[in-house]
């Protein structure tokens, strides 16, 4: 009886372990197929959680730099602007200055509206409200149009300034022509902006097979560094404060420009750039 007991206490004891191993192997495969991934997905929700209160922190920064840029570049216009009014209403001029006066008033004027109509594109592409108006356009006539424009930028910093087709061009092509125009006046002036010896040259490509223009902009200016390329197309900042400090400027020419090409079935994009080189 006693032998009995013996076996039926060590096959309960067995038994015992059984449902211990059993419960201990149960928590496990219930925490690794259920609170494992439970707790995997809420790091994931707390990282993106974080990162996105570092980018709304970031993109606030952006917009007061923006706000202070803005203001900066609408107040020296107005301030020639309304200073030399004022001196026209004293009377202050000489009759042989009134004509240079007038066409600095006139040149700050331009300056001013040009500054509000890139505000009012970014809004509108923001806010999807932003229309274009194709037609048949003549792209050498356009590119001599913009040479006119721009090469006493050129002229003024003594850099050489020029134009190569390197492909035979279409005599037309359908697309809004002020925009156009505006994408490679921004990327154009910004090269000669930023390029103070050697050159900047445009190197234009129609590719049949694939109908594509391509304008190829390169210039031995400052260039810039792979992390400030990420900032660079951002309507609300330049690739570096200095540089605003520096050279002037809102940051919304080069982030307006890609908008407009994208809304154009284009693109705009940094090749190659390095510091202290150029870029293309």
């Amino acid at each position: 009886m006693a032998k009995l007991d013996d076996k039926l206490t060590e096959r309960l004891s067995d038994i015992g372990g059984y449902i211990v191993a059993l419960s201990i192997l149960s928590v496990i495969v219930i925490w690794l197929l259920i609170f494992m991934p439970m707790l995997n997905k809420l790091v994931e929700q707390q990282d993106t959680i974080a990162q996105a209160i570092l980018d709304v922190q970031s993109a606030n920064r952006s917009k007061s730099e923006f706000m202070a840029n803005i203001s900066h570049e609408i107040r020296t216009p107005m301030t020639a602007i309304t200073g030399y009014i004022d001196r026209i209403y004293e009377d202050k001029i000489k009759d042989e200055d009134k004509d240079e006066v007038i066409k600095i008033i006139h040149d700050n004027s331009n300056h001013l509206l040009n500054l509000i109509d890139d505000i009012l594109d970014i809004s509108k592409i923001e806010s999807k409200h932003f229309v274009l108006n194709k037609e048949y356009v003549n792209v050498m006539d356009t590119m001599d149009n913009l040479y006119n424009l721009l090469r006493v930028k050129a002229e003024n910093k003594n850099i050489n300034f020029e134009i190569n087709y390197n492909t035979n061009m279409p005599s037309k092509i359908i697309t809004d022509e002020k925009r156009f125009k505006q994408i490679l006046f921004n990327v154009i002036g910004n090269a000669l902006k930023f390029t103070e010896k050697g050159e900047v040259r445009i190197e234009v490509f129609y590719h049949e097979h694939k109908d594509e223009l391509v304008f190829e902009i390169i210039d031995t200016g400052i260039g810039i560094s792979k992390k400030q390329i990420k900032k660079l197309f951002n309507p609300f900042s330049q690739a570096d404060n200095s540089i605003t400090r520096k050279f002037g400027g809102t940051g919304l020419g080069l982030a307006l420009s890609l908008k407009i090409a994208q809304k154009m079935n284009g693109d705009v994009f940094i090749k190659s750039s390095q510091p202290g080189k150029g870029t293309i």
